[in-house]
C-alpha cells in the first residue's frame, strides 16, 4: 500500500486515475484533493536589506506541463502515472483556478513557474484568464525581431506584479532558467532573480556552483535571488524534525540499478524546491525560509502547519520501502555559510574537519558534507573517500553505525563513494577515525590553530582601525613572519603581560567567531564596534542611525535595537572601517 508522502501531493493511485471516457475528468472529487503537480508550491519572503523589514515575496512552483522524465504529461506517453489530453486540460484548469485564488490582492511580487510551456491554450493561457492574475501580473517579455515575446528559458517563466515591480531591459535568461532584472517599487532596490530548473543529481556540488555564481557575480544590483526546482536536496537550516517533502515523482529516472526491480519504488519523495539570496555587495549567499503554500482544495487556510507536516513514521507510512526512502540520508545543498561555520563536528566546523582529513590523508578531493533525510534529520557524510578508506571503515563497522553509498557520475561529475552518519553518532565515527588514523588529532590541532590565527588577524585589524586614537600600536607586525605555533606562543605571552590589551580582546573573540569571521556576522560587528568606541578618545562620537552618540551606554542601547546596515558603513565611518577589515574577499 502506498501512503501519501505529503498532504498536498498525490499517491501513485491518485495520480494514475484515468477517466472512463475522453470527456470525463480523471480527477476524483474532494476529498482527496485533485492532483495538480508532483511539486508543492513554495512561498518565500526575501529580505531586501539587513536590519529592515522590507521583503520581496516570491511564489515558486514546478507545474509539470513540460515534464518528459516521468510520464505525467509528456505528449503521447502513458508513463508510470499516465495522463491523456482531457485529463491534462482538466488539471491545468484546476491549477489556474487555485493559483488565481492565492494571487488575489496582489501581495506576491514574483511568480516563478518551472516546467511550463508557451503552448496555445496551455497552462499559461489558463492562468492569465483569471482577473486576479491578469489585472496584477504580466509575463516577463523581451524584444525579439522588433516585437515583445514572452521569455521562456529552459521551460521557466516569470510572472511579475506590475504594481510592485518595474522590469529592466534587457530581460532574458539562459539555461537553466529565466532571469529578470527589476526595480522593487516600494524600496527602490535593484534586484536580479533567476527562476531555475537545475538538472537532477544526488550530488549537489554542481548545482550549488550555479546558485553561488549567480548570487555572487559582480553586477549593478543590490539583491540577487535564485528560486525554483534545484533537483537535489534543499533542507531547512534549522534542525526541527519535520516532513520536508516538496515533490513526489516516478523513480524511473533515478540511478537504482543496484536495487532489484521488485524492490524499487514506483514513486519517490524529494525535498528539492527552495530559495537563496544575497544582499548588497557582501557576496554572502543565504538560504531563504520557505512555507508550503496550499494550492489544492484539501486545505483552505493558505499554508500547511507544522502539525500537518509532522515527521513521517512507521505508523503514518505503512510501506516499508517508503519508510526506507524517508530515512535515507541524502547530500544536501550547502549554499548558506551556516553549514561551513556551525560547529557540527564536535568543536570543529565542517570546513575545518574537512581540512584536517584532507591533510591527514593527503587527498584534496575528500569532502565533508551535511546530509538530510525527508524528516529533516541531520547527518554528516565523508565523500570522495578512497576504496582503501571505505574498506577500513567498513571493516570496523561492527555496530552498523555508518551508511555507505556510491553515486555514479552524471555529466562531468566524478563518481563518489561516501560514508554517512547521523549527527547524533558523529562522535562515535570520530573515535573510529582516530583509531584508524591516530595522527588525525594532531592535524585537527594544526587546523584549529590556523583558523584562530586567521580570525585573530582580521579582528585585531578591525579593533585597531575602528579605534579613534592618536597612538595605536600594531602587534601584528611582531608576528607577521612567525610560524603558527610561534605566533600563538607570542600572543599568549603578550596576553599574560597585559590581559586587557587589544591582543587579548582579539584572541578571545577569534576563538568564539573563528568559523564565522566576516562582515556578515552582526554579533561580531557589534562587539567590535562597542569595544572600539569604549577605547577611543573622549571626543569620539558614533553616528549610528544618523544620530550623533557620545556615550557608550547610548551606543550599546542603539546596537541592541538595530543591526549595522549597509547605510552605516560609509568608508570613513567606524562601522565601515570595521566591516572592511572583516570582509571576506570574493573568490
Amino acid at each position: 500500500m502506498m501512503r501519501r508522502y505529503h498532504p498536498a501531493l498525490p499517491t501513485i493511485a491518485e495520480a494514475a486515475e484515468k477517466p472512463e471516457t475522453s470527456g470525463e475528468s480523471f480527477l476524483p472529487a474532494p476529498p482527496p484533493a485533485p492532483f495538480l503537480s508532483d511539486h508543492v508550491p513554495i512561498y518565500s519572503a526575501i529580505p531586501l536589506e539587513a536590519g529592515k523589514n522590507d521583503r520581496l515575496f516570491v511564489l515558486s512552483w514546478n507545474v509539470l506541463e513540460a515534464d518528459f522524465a516521468n510520464g505525467f504529461s509528456a505528449p503521447g506517453r502513458q508513463g508510470v502515472y499516465g495522463e491523456n489530453d482531457a485529463a491534462k486540460k482538466d488539471r491545468h484548469q484546476h491549477m489556474a483556478n487555485r493559483l488565481s485564488s492565492v494571487l488575489i490582492g496582489g501581495m506576491t511580487d514574483i511568480v516563478a513557474l518551472q516546467e511550463i510551456t508557451l503552448a496555445k491554450n496551455g497552462l499559461l493561457d489558463e492562468i492569465m484568464k483569471y482577473e486576479s492574475t491578469h489585472e496584477n501580473y504580466k509575463p516577463l517579455t523581451t524584444r525579439v525581431n522588433g516585437e515583445q515575446a514572452i521569455v521562456n528559458a529552459g521551460n521557466c517563466i516569470i510572472l511579475y506584479n506590475h504594481k510592485t515591480i518595474i522590469p529592466l531591459e534587457p530581460a532574458g535568461g539562459t539555461q537553466p532558467g529565466c532571469v529578470i532584472d527589476f526595480i522593487h517599487v516600494s524600496t527602490g532596490k535593484k534586484v536580479k532573480l533567476l527562476n531555475a530548473h537545475l538538472p537532477y543529481s544526488e550530488n549537489p556540488a554542481a548545482n550549488e556552483a550555479v546558485v553561488k555564481t549567480f548570487l555572487t557575480s559582480k553586477q549593478k544590483h543590490e539583491v540577487a535571488v535564485v528560486v525554483g526546482d534545484f533537483n537535489c536536496t534543499v533542507a531547512p537550516i534549522h534542525t526541527d524534525r519535520i516532513n520536508i517533502t516538496t515533490s513526489v515523482a516516478s523513480t524511473d529516472f533515478r540511478y537504482e540499478k543496484h536495487i532489484p526491480i521488485k524492490e524499487r519504488l514506483p514513486q519517490g519523495a524529494y525535498a528539492i524546491d527552495g530559495a537563496f539570496y544575497s544582499t548588497s555587495n557582501s557576496f554572502i549567499c543565504r538560504q531563504a525560509k520557505i512555507i508550503h503554500t496550499v494550492i489544492t482544495n484539501m486545505k483552505e487556510d493558505g499554508v500547511y502547519s507544522d502539525t500537518d507536516l509532522a515527521p513521517l513514521t512507521q505508523e503514518t507510512i505503512a510501506n516499508e520501502a517508503q519508510l526506507r526512502e524517508i530515512n535515507q540520508p541524502r547530500l544536501a545543498m550547502m549554499v548558506d555559510p551556516h553549514y561551513q561555520t556551525a560547529r557540527l563536528c564536535g568543536d570543529m566546523s565542517l570546513s575545518e574537519y574537512e581540512a584536517a582529513l584532507q591533510s591527514l590523508l593527503n587527498d584534496e578531493n575528500i569532502v565533508v558534507r551535511i546530509t538530510k533525510n525527508l524528516n529533516n534529520d541531520t547527518g554528516i557524510a565523508l565523500c570522495y573517500l578512497s576504496r582503501d578508506a571505505i574498506t577500513k571503515l567498513k571493516d570496523n563497522n561492527d555496530s552498523n553505525l555508518l551508511t555507505f553509498g556510491f553515486i555514479p557520475p552524471m555529466a562531468s561529475e566524478q563518481p563518489m563513494r561516501y560514508a554517512a552518519v547521523s549527527l547524533a553518532n558523529f562522535e562515535a565515527l570520530h573515535r573510529r577515525l582516530l583509531t584508524l588514523f591516530p595522527a588525525l588529532e594532531e592535524m585537527q590541532t594544526k587546523v584549529l590553530t590556523k583558523a584562530r590565527l586567521d580570525a585573530f588577524t582580521k579582528i585585531y585589524t578591525a579593533l585597531r582601525d575602528g579605534q579613534t586614537s592618536l597612538l595605536k600600536k600594531n602587534f601584528l607586525l611582531t608576528i607577521g613572519s612567525m610560524t603558527d605555533e610561534a605566533a600563538t606562543a607570542s600572543i599568549e605571552a603578550n596576553i599574560h603581560r597585559n590581559p586587557n590589551s587589544r591582543t587579548a580582546l582579539a584572541w578571545k573573540l577569534a576563538e568564539t567567531h573563528r568559523t564565522h569571521c566576516n562582515d556578515d556576522n552582526q554579533a561580531l560587528l557589534k562587539e567590535i564596534y562597542k569595544l572600539c568606541f569604549e577605547k577611543s578618545n573622549f571626543l569620539s562620537k558614533s553616528s549610528l542611525s544618523g544620530t550623533s552618540l557620545w556615550r557608550s551606554s547610548k551606543v550599546n542601547k542603539t546596537l541592541e535595537e538595530k543591526e549595522i546596515t549597509d547605510n552605516d558603513r560609509d568608508n570613513h565611518s567606524r562601522s565601515g572601517k570595521i566591516a572592511a577589515a572583516l570582509k571576506t574577499p570574493k573568490k
